[in-house]
């Protein structure tokens, strides 16, 4: 979220810089900045991958609550690089990048949900 509000920062100061330019080439002026965000999004996928591997694999009881969020935060992970990708692709339309940022706090939460089962061993039981 830091990160996608840094990118969206740089995307407002290119806008004041370049009024004439749109979409793509406005994102080639932010620089790395967007390239770090997007890099850094499919390492939180792939860890993702893991960390509900290694959370299933801890514990046949986890709680419905403990699989569910797993894998939902995969999901709306994978659905964050498609809405970027489509972002980059179609243009910066304001609903779309809405959207972005309210899933990235969404997986937020899912992600403290894991990081807790996690740190908990996995053992959260229905009941």
């Amino acid at each position: 979220v830091l990160l996608g509000t840094q990118v969206r920062q740089s995307i407002e100061e290119s806008i004041r810089t370049y009024p004439l330019l749109f979409d793509a080439p406005l994102i080639a002026k932010i620089g790395p900045v967007d390239e770090i965000h997007m890099s850094l999004g499919i390492i939180v996928v792939l860890l993702l991958l893991f960390s509900i591997r290694q959370l299933l694999k801890q514990s046949d009881s986890a709680a419905l609550l403990i699989r569910q969020s797993a894998w939902a935060a995969l999901g709306i992970g994978l659905l964050q690089i498609i809405i970027g990708y489509f972002l980059l692709i179609i243009g910066l339309a304001e609903l779309v990048q809405l959207l972005h940022l309210w899933l990235a706090s969404l997986l937020l939460g899912l992600l403290l949900i894991l990081y807790v089962a996690i740190k908990k061993g996995g053992t959260f039981v229905e009941g």
